[in-house]
């Protein structure tokens, strides 16, 4: 009888877990479709407008229009590359690692940014000699521009951003700078 009401309450406990994780799983999956959807939305008016009134509307509109539809992209891109590796991470599988020159791949992030952002002044400053950095190129070039995303929205406008890189005992180290409050 003990070992019947042991495993009874086991199977209750193990029940519960799974519940409650169950319930994470679905706020998570509500907050990522919210996230999705509207980027989506974004692409989908923008490109709506051009295939409809292309002919009619002025070059900055349809400029200005392009440019969403790249910027929203590259945000679903973005939140498609976390949920990817965060389902590595989560399913125990190695990141494959790879030496990667910092110093090269820095000012292509900061000119992907700016493609998107062009308004944004970031300026670039590398200590000369990086050692190369066990790192995903794509993982890093994820959360440099995720780093610079924030550091736009919350400086000043027109106010400069840097990315600093510099090494130190076999350490690479990025920084993203800007003129923002901070956290208060």
């Amino acid at each position: 009888d003990l070992t019947m009401a042991r495993q009874a309450e086991e199977a209750r406990e193990e029940l519960s877990q799974l519940r409650v994780v169950n319930a994470l799983k679905d706020e998570f999956l509500g907050l990522v479709s919210h996230e999705l959807r509207t980027p989506l939305t974004t692409i989908l008016g923008n490109a709506q407008a051009l295939t409809t009134r292309l002919d009619t509307l002025p070059k900055e509109v349809v400029s200005e229009s392009l440019l969403e539809v790249v910027h929203n992209g590259r945000r679903l891109q973005t939140m498609v590359e976390s949920m990817l590796m965060l389902s590595h991470l989560e399913s125990g599988q190695e990141l494959e690692l790879e030496p990667v020159l910092v110093q090269r791949l820095l000012p292509g992030i900061v000119r992907e940014f700016a493609q998107i952002h062009p308004d944004a002044r970031v300026e670039v400053h590398v200590t000369s000699a990086l050692p190369p950095a066990l790192a995903h190129p794509a993982y890093v070039t994820q959360i440099v521009l995720n780093l610079l995303s924030n550091a736009l929205k919350y400086s000043p406008p027109g106010s400069l951003i840097e990315v600093e890189a510099s090494g130190e005992n076999g350490v690479v180290r990025v920084a993203v700078l800007d003129r923002g409050a901070g956290v208060t």
